[in-house]
């Protein structure tokens, strides 16, 4: 089974894991400079296929639900005071009093580079957790894979979070993602390149999801951050 695979069993388990909570007043945003890295792509690799998304979300009031999954990058889910939003390389939730929400953004992309071109880029991300109730959860993640049939790529680190115990408030955390191709051959070669981001968050009111359950959301987030370290030169 590939990484992707794993990580989407993961994933829908872990999204799939919410019920109507008593209260909450929490949010999460991710999100990463897809139009930089978009530029850096038209200009720096000898082909760039354009991106292609797939966008879901669930939101939770109640006994109310709306849950969406669209090849697109704009997507809304909304039930009561819970929404889960996205847009190009960017994926937010937020819940009010009795409600959850949770969404996934995948968008894939494939690029040539000439015998011989190098492709670098610096992606910058940030994610921001809001909570006003202790023991609130708001999970993040951000990250991409690369692969190829080929050698010579490489991405840095991949990113989540997982606060159970935090402060209460807001918290931030900006940085970037080192992307880095090669192409070492007399040939011109394709690089397929995934960027992905999830969020979720959980009243503590709700006996559901269980930490280790909530857990397997990081557990598929750690598995890609395990496969986009690879480094083949």
């Amino acid at each position: 089974m590939s990484v992707k695979h794993l990580f989407s069993s993961f994933g829908l388990v872990a999204f799939t894991a919410f019920v109507p909570v008593a209260h909450a007043a929490s949010s999460g945003t991710v999100y990463f400079d897809l139009a930089g890295l978009t530029s850096a792509f038209q200009r720096g690799t000898d082909g760039f296929s354009g991106w292609q998304y797939q966008s879901s979300g669930t939101a939770l009031s109640g006994s109310v639900s709306d849950v969406k999954t669209l090849n697109s990058p704009d997507m809304l889910a909304t039930a009561g005071s819970a929404t889960t939003l996205t847009h190009a390389g960017r994926l937010s939730v937020e819940t009010g009093s009795g409600g959850a929400s949770q969404g996934y953004q995948q968008l894939t992309t494939s690029v040539q580079l000439a015998p011989g071109q190098h492709f670098s880029y610096a992606v910058a991300f940030t994610m921001v957790m809001h909570k006003e109730v202790p023991l609130e959860r708001v999970d993040l993640g951000a990250g991409f894979i690369i692969d190829s049939q080929f050698d010579g790529y490489s991405v840095d680190k991949t990113v989540s979070t997982l606060d159970w115990k935090g402060p209460l408030g807001t918290v931030s955390e900006s940085s970037v993602f080192e992307i880095e191709l090669y192409n070492p051959y007399d040939t011109t070669v394709t690089y397929n390149v995934s960027g992905w981001l999830g969020a979720a968050d959980s009243s503590p009111a709700s006996a559901v999801p269980e930490p280790a359950t909530y857990a397997m959301l990081l557990l598929g987030l750690g598995m890609l951050g395990a496969a986009a370290r690879r480094r083949q030169a």
